[in-house]
């Protein structure tokens, strides 16, 4: 599952108000949105209840969790499903990492970054992921830092098959669904709400989760609809 906490404008970044967003894939490759719930992107306590809800309403335990490791989701996670697997973002994480590196730096950086996530055994990963740390600890040690202590994190999804591999190590699924209804100029109505209107209000409605058709469990159908239209 995919998971992220999405914001809707600058107001509620302030704020520290956001969606709590996670989706779903099935057997057959389907992805479901399984949650989009207001909370607080960092709060352990607001990604538990979301879990939380999730399992009562009948989810297994997930093969393998994607998502940014700043959120308060992971704490979450290790109480309510302590058994799935975590990928960091590797989008989220090269941002972080060039974050500590001087602009003249970074367009060799991030290119060393990508021979990391694009190799092709998980071998070659970890002899990039060794030469990264060789090349910059010794100069930059907060970039060298931030990549080194998820290093596990970030190469769990080698343990995967690999044509499932592009797909599971960033969070784009959510990046790309929400990336236009994030800068919306309509704050003053829940994120969940505008998510709905103006994904599904012209798409043709929306799906139901597999956990039963209460409301709140309602899920964008038109996500999939705009990737393979």
């Amino acid at each position: 599952m995919w998971t992220d906490g999405v914001y809707s404008g600058l107001r509620a970044e302030q704020a520290k108000l956001c969606a709590l967003v996670v989706i779903g894939v099935n057997a057959r490759g389907q992805k479901r949105f399984l949650a989009i719930e207001d909370g607080v992107r960092e709060s352990t306590q607001s990604w538990r209840e979301v879990l939380l809800k999730l399992k009562a309403r009948g989810m297994n335990v997930p093969e393998l969790a994607i998502g940014d490791g700043a959120m308060g989701f992971w704490a979450a996670l290790e109480e309510v499903y302590p058994k799935t697997r975590q990928q960091r973002c590797w989008m989220h994480k090269t941002m972080n990492v060039l974050n500590g590196l001087p602009k003249s730096v970074q367009p060799k950086a991030k290119q060393a970054l990508h021979e990391i996530w694009q190799a092709q055994t998980r071998a070659d990963a970890e002899k990039a992921f060794d030469l990264f740390l060789k090349t910059y600890e010794p100069k930059y040690p907060k970039a060298a830092v931030c990549l080194h202590k998820d290093r596990e994190a970030l190469l769990a999804f080698y343990d995967f098959p690999a044509p499932h591999w592009q797909s599971i190590r960033t969070s784009n699924p959510i990046e790309s669904t929400f990336g236009t209804i994030a800068h919306s100029d309509d704050h003053d109505r829940s994120f969940r709400a505008i998510v709905t209107d103006r994904a599904c209000g012209r798409a043709g409605g929306v799906i139901f989760s597999p956990f039963g058709h209460d409301p709140s469990n309602r899920l964008v159908a038109c996500a999939s609809s705009r990737r393979s239209s």
